[in-house]
């Protein structure tokens, strides 16, 4: 599918909270000295007059192509390597085929999981069916990012040695050049779903002290200015303040990969918070039960 999305000028207007106050003693002495720490500096997450920074636009139109494809999973291949190599080809047919094919594209937007596939089982168990970013994938891929021109953007099961024993669920976005842009982790899962079960991947709601401690708060919601406006990636859904904490920190094209789920949300949240949008499914057998949740 191709979509000619024109940018828009969006400005927010939004306040943040920098610092509160707690309870105080009431049985200390009105003359008592109060020896305070200075508080520690925290980096502006929102403008307060509703502006954000920019790269200037290379263009005024660009084009986002969204393929959507099955996936062969690696619990189900018969190696890892052959069933990673095989999806690594799969999606560099379509590339191919989107770089040669309409309009040049600006952006190729995959799926949540075109190289490893959905899987499942323990945390143990998932770990080896991950990649690293950057890695022989993305090193590939950019190969092909760079001679089309694009960037091109995907998810993955992925495994990074600062989080060793934790799988990742993180969205790449390798640019023009061939070289990966930004990795986006994935905000939170959906737990309110499944209530007698628990998604064993991590995200930054997982380990969120630790995450700010390692990357700083900015990092939660980041946002990737690009020569065609400014995007993030998220995996999340049905979840509408994770993506105005993203428009708030200015955010003008919202590239999301998925595993099912509603188009109606996609919709939504666009229109609430007044972004251009654009959702990449897995897709599934014609007359499957998953068609209903976009995946057909």
């Amino acid at each position: 599918m191709n979509t000619i999305v024109p940018r828009l000028l969006i400005t927010w207007s939004a306040g943040l909270l920098l610092a509160g106050c707690g309870p105080t003693d009431r049985n200390e002495p009105a003359n008592a000295a109060v020896v305070s720490e200075p508080a520690p500096a925290v980096p502006q997450l929102v403008r307060p007059d509703g502006t954000y920074p920019t790269r200037p636009l290379e263009k005024d139109t660009v084009v986002v192509k969204v393929i959507q494809n099955g996936v062969t999973n690696l619990q189900e291949a018969e190696s890892i390597e052959q069933g990673l190599e095989k999806n690594l080809e799969h999606m560099i047919s379509f590339i191919d085929r989107a770089c040669s094919e309409g309009m040049k594209p600006d952006f190729l937007l995959f799926n949540e999981f075109p190289l490893t596939g959905y899987s499942t089982g323990t945390r143990d168990e998932k770990l080896k069916f991950t990649i690293e970013i950057p890695g022989p994938e993305t090193d590939r891929l950019g190969e092909f990012a760079k001679s089309c021109d694009t960037y091109i953007i995907f998810g993955s099961y992925a495994k990074d040695k600062e989080w060793p024993g934790h799988i990742l669920s993180i969205n790449t976005v390798i640019g023009r050049d061939g070289n990966v842009a930004r990795k986006f982790w994935k905000s939170r899962n959906i737990k309110r779903l499944t209530p007698d079960g628990e998604i064993p991947t991590t995200t930054i709601e997982s380990v969120r002290e630790k995450y700010r401690a390692r990357y700083g708060i900015e990092e939660e919601f980041p946002v990737l200015q690009t020569e065609y406006g400014n995007i993030a990636v998220s995996t999340v859904q049905l979840d509408p303040f994770v993506f105005a904490a993203f428009a708030m920190r200015g955010v003008e094209i919202m590239f999301r990969t998925a595993t099912l789920f509603s188009p109606v949300d996609v919709r939504a949240t666009a229109f609430h918070h007044n972004f251009y949008s654009a959702m990449s499914n897995i897709t599934f057998p014609p007359g499957s039960e998953a068609e209903k949740f976009g995946g057909g």
